[in-house]
């Protein structure tokens, strides 16, 4: 048993708040006998190395999801700041306040971290505004987008990491599949969203023929609101979405 896995192993349990407590290993010299007493369901062992197990607290499931959120919600402050490219799990620990072993507990890689912060932020939050969107009164698709792109845009969701974590589904398959899920989740929410408005503003459309333009509108909508978001992160100074939306509308004639 190395000094290394020894510390990562007390690391991992001292993370959660608890005494590290040995149980044997056939053939690693030198450790000891104290195993949890009565079946005690409540713990977990964890192997470092495959020689060195040391048994510590589970987390509820709604305990360990939050602890992820937390993990998620502080590389998503530390990306922001330093780009995904540059951002490691030393840096993702200092932001959360989390030892290393508390974050390799519920994230095996740097990159299932960044695919899960690419989810949160493109569709997750977007489903909190279709939402709102869906409880009140038919909107065009233009008023849609605006709404969405004004929660992509705010200071907790940088545009520049949206367009980074892009880029990085570009040549990681764990996160582009991510993105395109959570993109198209976004576009069938889109459909969702704008079908009341199709259904008003189109009557002679039978239902199928209603959901059908629905959907072929908020294909359209996800690439415009694409756009405009990569216009944003390179050139601040851009416009509100309205404004824009109303310039491409111009231009398309």
């Amino acid at each position: 048993m190395t000094a290394t896995a020894m510390a990562a192993a007390a690391e991992i349990a001292m993370a959660a708040g608890q005494r590290v407590t040995k149980r044997p290993v056939r053939g690693v010299v030198g450790s000891d006998t104290t195993t949890p007493k009565n079946n005690d369901r409540s713990v977990c062992s964890i192997t470092i190395q495959n020689s060195y197990s040391v048994w510590v607290p589970k987390l509820t499931d709604a305990s360990a999801q939050a602890r992820r959120d937390e993990i998620v919600a502080a590389a998503v402050r530390v990306m922001g700041r330093n780009g995904v490219a540059h951002t490691s799990m030393a840096d993702i620990s200092a932001e959360s306040g989390l030892s290393s072993g508390s974050i390799y507990s519920h994230f095996a890689s740097k990159g299932e971290i960044t695919a899960q912060a690419a989810d949160a932020i493109i569709g997750r939050r977007a489903a909190g505004v279709f939402a709102a969107v869906e409880s009140g009164q038919p909107l065009p698709p233009r008023e849609v987008l605006a709404l969405m792109l004004s929660a992509m845009g705010d200071e907790e969701v940088p545009v520049m990491l949206v367009v980074q974590l892009w880029g990085e589904a570009a040549v990681d398959p764990e996160i582009r599949a991510v993105v395109h899920g959570a993109l198209e989740r976004v576009r069938k929410m889109s459909a969702g969203a704008i079908l009341p408005w199709v259904r008003a503003t189109q009557p002679d459309l039978d239902e199928a023929a209603a959901e059908r333009r629905a959907d072929q509108l908020a294909t359209s909508m996800v690439g415009v609101a694409q756009g405009y978001i990569a216009r944003r992160a390179l050139f601040p100074d851009t416009p509100s979405f309205l404004e824009y939306a109303e310039g491409a509308h111009a231009a398309l004639g």
